[in-house]
């Protein structure tokens, strides 16, 4: 016996078809051509960028400027001041530890862009959300206390950081990561 063959029909049905026969292929294609300019003239003069992958591109003169999006910006920041409002009761070390995951994520993601002024912003947001957060935890200890108790816990000034004690007795800091830019190869430092 040999094969038989069968005649179905490959593709789009019939209704789907004769849609497609009813457009109006000159209109559809001066909108798109209208649309092209638009964009092209928008770029040429610098007003308008696009983003794509999670990266921002926009051209200012000759220069391609590639930025984290406004967008991932304000959902990090979403992220992390949810991300603190849920560990204020739970011990430093694992609020650290969380925030520290996060950020070095999103910093690795960026930091071959144009991103230190991102980088700051989201330092900046970080430290107002954590110190909010240590007023409300600690609300009759003084600014001074603070800053001896968390902000100078490494030994650095101004580095988040908290002390505490291994099953060793020896004493472990955590430490949290601060965003900016190196000038040697463009990696995120501490």
């Amino acid at each position: 016996m040999g094969k038989q063959r069968t005649t179905q029909r490959v593709g789009a049905p019939v209704a789907d078809a004769e849609e497609w026969e009813s457009v109006d292929w000159a209109e559809a294609r001066r909108q798109v051509r209208r649309l092209q300019v638009r964009i092209a003239k928008a770029v040429k003069e610098g007003r308008w960028g696009f983003t794509f992958l999670g990266q921002h591109f926009r051209k200012h003169g000759r220069v391609l400027h590639i930025t984290p999006p406004v967008e991932a910006v304000r959902a990090l920041k979403r992220k992390l001041g949810t991300l603190i409002r849920k560990h204020v009761r739970a011990p430093m070390a694992n609020l650290i530890q969380k925030l520290n995951q996060t950020l070095r994520g999103w910093a690795n993601y960026h930091r071959h862009v144009v991103s230190s002024e991102a980088f700051s912003r989201i330092d900046t947001y970080v430290y107002e959300q954590l110190w909010r957060m240590l007023h409300r935890r600690h609300p009759h200890k003084t600014k001074g206390w603070l800053i001896r108790n968390y902000w100078t816990a490494a030994g650095r000034k101004w580095v988040f950081a908290v002390r505490r004690k291994n099953k060793h007795g020896r004493w472990i800091v955590h430490a949290l990561l601060r965003l900016f830019r190196c000038k040697q190869g463009g990696r995120t430092c501490r």
